[in-house]
């Protein structure tokens, strides 16, 4: 999350916003296995080992997390 300046609409009120909001951040992660890079996916960040993992398992590059060193 990242807070940064942004124009709200009030459809309501029928005017224009601007304030301060927060708003979810989204950023590449590259995965590499022995030093070699299998994919770049975008991601919001956090969590990024159990993304990973979850990946490489799901697309059959591991077998079971014990794998990762």
């Amino acid at each position: 999350m990242q807070r940064v300046p942004a124009v709200r609409f009030d459809v309501a009120a029928g005017r224009v916003v601007e304030r301060p909001d927060t708003l979810a951040v989204e950023e590449p992660l590259e995965i590499r296995v022995d030093g070699r890079s299998v994919v770049t996916t975008m991601r919001t960040p956090g969590e990024d080992v159990d993304l990973a993992i979850g990946l490489l398992l799901a697309e059959g590059l591991l077998r079971t997390a014990d794998e990762v060193r």
